[in-house]
Order: structure tokens, then C-alpha cells, then sequence
């Protein structure tokens, strides 16, 4: 399963997120709608590159064994939660004038 470090926190926060994408798509903000989904790409990748699924992931590639750590990619997911975090609360707090 996923670290310890990933809480039920940041797993909502991506979710709540997935709504503000849909509702700037449908609104024709695809700029900021792609943004979030980007961000979601890269929370979902930095999480399996911290589990044991990604295991073959790190023998293929031996140029991540510079990087030495799957906890490395910890930096990658709280990136992504914190942006994720932002459009999720910039889209319910202030729908007008939300992501400029």
C-alpha cells in the first residue's frame, strides 16, 4: 500500500479536485482544467513510484538509483497536493474569479 506519509488528507485533496477540473472543462477553462490534471498525473505517479508495484519500474530504469530513494518522490506528491489543495479551494470558495 501507499506510505504512511500519504493520509487520507492528500487522497481527498486530489479528489476534491477531480470536480474543479470538470467544472473549468465545462465551463471552457480548458487551460486550468488541464493544469489540474497534470497536478492529479503527477500525485498519482509520485505515489506508485513510493510503493512496491513500482519495483520493476526501478530495476528497469537503473538511472533512478541516482536518485536512491522511492521516498524522494514524497517531494514530487506534496507538490501536487499543495497545487491540487489550491484549485480545489480556489473553485469552491470563489467560483467567478477563480484561476484568473
Amino acid at each position: 500500500g501507499p506510505p504512511v506519509q500519504f493520509g487520507w488528507f492528500h487522497w481527498a485533496l486530489a479528489a476534491l479536485s477531480l470536480p474543479a477540473a470538470a467544472l473549468l472543462w465545462r465551463a471552457g477553462r480548458r487551460l486550468p482544467a488541464l493544469a489540474i490534471v497534470l497536478l492529479e498525473l503527477f500525485f498519482a505517479a509520485g505515489v506508485y513510484m513510493t510503493t512496491s508495484a513500482s519495483e520493476s519500474v526501478w530495476e528497469y530504469f537503473g538511472a533512478l538509483r541516482f536518485v536512491q530513494f522511492p521516498w524522494r518522490y514524497m517531494g514530487l506528491v506534496s507538490l501536487a497536493a499543495a497545487g491540487l489543495a489550491g484549485a480545489a479551494a480556489s473553485r469552491c470558495t470563489s467560483p467567478a474569479t477563480s484561476f484568473g
